[in-house]
């Protein structure tokens, strides 16, 4: 569907309602990319790191590999408000990453969404230029998730729009919409694709999980200290 793979030196955002499948993909990305790819991964999160989904991944994806070295090719770093990522953005080390995942973009953006609209767009445009700065400079994949909007006027559910409005509708180079369907079925749908003239492919797939109670015993054994 992107027709080989997500190159690098791009913006890309995917976005849906809870649920809907946006950490998961980024979790399979970071995982294929540290383990399969053997690069270096920046995660950015405004959450707990579940270090643990992403051993369950690599197992999934690679059962008889070294899944210690895969993980320690991930950093993990709690982002705490929009400025904070920003000075993040522009650290020397980001240089050495292939991945950097920031999710969530839209709970940054949250808190300073009933500041002035010029003020808004200012942090907005800045922020925007920035991730494609680093993706450009240092010729990495940045992945960015992203809520749905709950706008009136910004999107129907048959016409699904991501949350930050208009203007950052026109920033990433790709844009992926994740959908649950049911149970663990998930579609993803090709919203935009600056590369592609034919934008709008769909594809279904389903996550598959090993038995969490194994996963756990792993991890344990990996890092008794944690």
């Amino acid at each position: 569907m992107l027709d080989g793979g997500i190159p690098s030196g791009r913006l890309v955002e995917v976005f849906g309602e809870p649920g809907s499948g946006k950490t998961q993909l980024a979790l399979q990305l970071t995982a294929n990319t540290a383990l399969k790819q053997q690069q270096t991964v920046c995660y950015l999160t405004t959450s707990d790191a579940n270090a643990e989904r992403i051993l369950e991944i690599m197992h999934c994806l690679q059962e008889d590999a070294d899944h210690l070295n895969g993980l320690e090719r991930i950093h993990f770093c709690y982002v705490n408000d929009v400025y904070q990522l920003m000075e993040m953005l522009w650290a020397p080390g980001m240089r050495e990453y292939k991945l950097v995942v920031i999710d969530s973009l839209a709970t940054l953006f949250l808190p300073i969404r009933g500041d002035s609209f010029n003020d808004a767009i200012s942090l907005l445009n800045k922020v925007a230029s920035d991730l494609k700065r680093l993706a450009v400079v240092h010729q990495c994949v940045v992945l960015t998730v992203n809520h749905v909007s709950r706008g009136p006027a910004e999107g129907t559910a048959s016409t699904p729009t991501p949350f930050l409005g208009r203007y950052w509708c026109s920033v990433p180079n790709l844009t992926l919409h994740s959908k649950h369907l049911s149970k663990d079925e998930f579609q993803l749908t090709v919203v935009k694709n600056i590369y592609s003239p034919d934008p709008g492919p769909k594809c279904s797939f389903r996550y598959f999980f090993r038995s969490r109670v194994d996963v756990k015993n792993e991890f344990k054994s990996i890092y008794p200290h944690i």
